[in-house]
């Protein structure tokens, strides 16, 4: 009996066309958290414009602020390396805005790096970038302090056991930690007294 209702279903069209869902049910959307102001969270992506310029571009690098909507959208090469999306990244977003705290991606292989060298850049990268758009949201007070007290105290350390190649480095490092600290300070400081940011002048 059983395999003649095994055949029975199997050959019903009716069955066929109404075959029950097998799969566990999708669970409820996950929708992404609003950002707490402009320039914190931003999405990238690529888009094929299916026509190649003369000067060779056919893709458009589109980098969106999720919280104000504000687009910038820029022509780029189909085959473009990752040094190439860095550098569009620092030109077109990060020289006017800053570092954003949050990236919206495909985790593409070229978004991911993009996110990695400009969170662990070298302390004099960040600091020009703080000079150039007059904003500390990207450089964490408490990151610079950690990193000026860990590294005073490893050259305390070196100069303890008399060991130059643990001073230099360190000795080093506390001092691009102090500019840091100092520039965190100014920067603040200018703010306060009512200098405009970068993407506020783009807004107005």
């Amino acid at each position: 009996m059983l395999e003649d209702a095994k055949k029975y279903v199997e050959t019903c069209q009716v069955c066929q066309r109404d075959k029950p869902r097998t799969q566990a049910l999708l669970g409820l959307l996950k929708p992404l958290p609003i950002p707490a102001g402009p320039g914190q969270s931003v999405s990238m992506d690529f888009m094929d414009t299916l026509v190649t310029s003369r000067g060779g571009k056919r893709h458009i690098f589109v980098i969106i602020d999720r919280f104000t909507k504000y687009a910038r959208l820029i022509a780029m090469p189909e085959t473009a390396r990752t040094e190439h999306v860095i550098k569009l990244f620092m030109d077109n977003w990060m020289r006017d805005f800053g570092l954003p705290k949050s990236i919206v991606s495909d985790r593409d292989v070229r978004f991911t790096t993009v996110f990695t060298v400009l969170m662990y850049g070298s302390p004099l990268a960040v600091m020009g970038t703080v000079i150039k758009t007059l904003s500390v949201e990207f450089m964490p007070f408490s990151l610079s302090l950690l990193g000026f007290v860990c590294s005073s105290t490893w050259a305390a350390y070196g100069i303890y056991v008399q060991d130059l190649w643990i001073i230099l480095p360190n000795l080093l490092g506390s001092l691009l930690g102090l500019m840091q600290l100092i520039l965190y300070a100014y920067i603040v400081r200018l703010n306060r007294t009512g200098a405009i940011r970068a993407y506020e002048m783009v807004k107005a």
